[in-house]
Formats: C-alpha cells, structure tokens, sequence
C-alpha cells in the first residue's frame, strides 16, 4: 500500500524554477518510511552535509498524528550527528537494541589525541569499526600501533567488521557485555 500526504504549502520551495520540498520534509519522509537503521543513517548523513537535525523538531511536533509519525521520532532521537560513518551507526544500534548502553560515538582519549568510534566512557572499552579498508598493510600497522597505545592507556579496545555484525553478532554483543562487567558495569538481565 502507498502512503501519500499532501506537501503543506510551507513545505514548498522553488529551486530554480522547480518546485521542491524543503529540506526539513525531505529528512521527514526518509526518517519515517525507511527501515529504522537506514534512516537513522540517512538523518546523520543530512547532518554531515550541513543539515542541522534540530530544525526537524518544530516540524515533527507540528506533525503529530500523521502516518509515520511514530518511526521518524524513533529514527530523529537516534540519530547521533558524532557519528562517522553509516557501519558505526549499524554497531551503535545493534549495541541498543540489545540494551546495552553508554556508548557514544567518537569518544576522544584526551592523551592521545585519538577517538574511538564507539567508547564507553566510564569503563574504557572502545568498539573499533574496521572496514576492508583498514586491511590494507600500511593502514592495518597504523590500527595495530594505534590499538596498542589505546590499550596502554587502559582501554579495552574490541574490533569489529562487517561479517562480525551480519554473521557473528551473538558472539560480538557476548564480548562486549563481558568487556563491560569486567570493567564494573552491571549490565540489565
């Protein structure tokens, strides 16, 4: 079945003699019929691109009680303009849906000068994306040195990669629910 909503006037702008839907609706539309995670990541990339996810706000009240309404809250309050990359925003996600919180996209360590993509603050455990980029020789050194110095600043540092969340994901949330009681956070059953 397809949705349709008229534009409300206000929402219409013309660019160089065509008419568009102004950028506000447009993050509207993506953030409540896409899959949550695809537009949590489409809201991100807006907001990389310039887009300030707060001017959202005014329009979602207004909205209330419209078709998807429900689905482009969720997405907006997820939405983490820290965030670097649409696979650090899948592992942030897949870490909340499985309740496991504290987690904050890049998270600097202040004596490095480093961020982490994920880090949980209070118990130092760093989740790392790693994608096939990071498997080049020069690139894989630079991670393992930058892993290492992490580590000797008292950082858990976990390493995760795509296969790891599609096929694996059992056994990554097992590690970091581990990494994290070792750390003294009491995890909710």
């Amino acid at each position: 079945m397809r949705r349709y909503q008229d534009l409300p006037e206000p929402e219409i702008r013309h660019v160089r003699g065509v008419l568009v839907c102004s950028i506000e609706w447009a993050a509207f539309d993506l953030s409540r019929f896409l899959p949550r995670d695809d537009a949590v990541i489409a809201l991100e990339g807006m907001y990389a691109q310039g887009f300030d996810l707060s001017a959202m706000h005014p329009l979602l009240k207004q909205q209330a009680g419209t078709w998807g309404i429900r689905r482009a809250l969720e997405a907006y309050r997820s939405a983490d303009p820290a965030s670097q990359s649409p696979m650090e925003t899948r592992t942030r996600l897949i870490l909340d849906d499985a309740g496991i919180t504290g987690f904050e996209a890049q998270v600097e360590e202040p004596a490095l000068g480093y961020f982490v993509d994920l880090g949980h603050r209070f118990a130092k455990v760093a989740i790392e994306y790693d994608g096939d980029d990071h498997f080049d020789a020069t690139r894989h050194r630079r991670d393992v040195r930058r892993i290492n110095r992490l580590r000797a600043e008292g950082w858990e540092v976990i390493t995760v990669t795509y296969d790891i969340l599609m096929n694996h994901r059992d056994e990554f949330l097992r590690q970091v629910r581990r990494a994290l009681e070792r750390r003294g956070v009491r995890l909710a059953a």
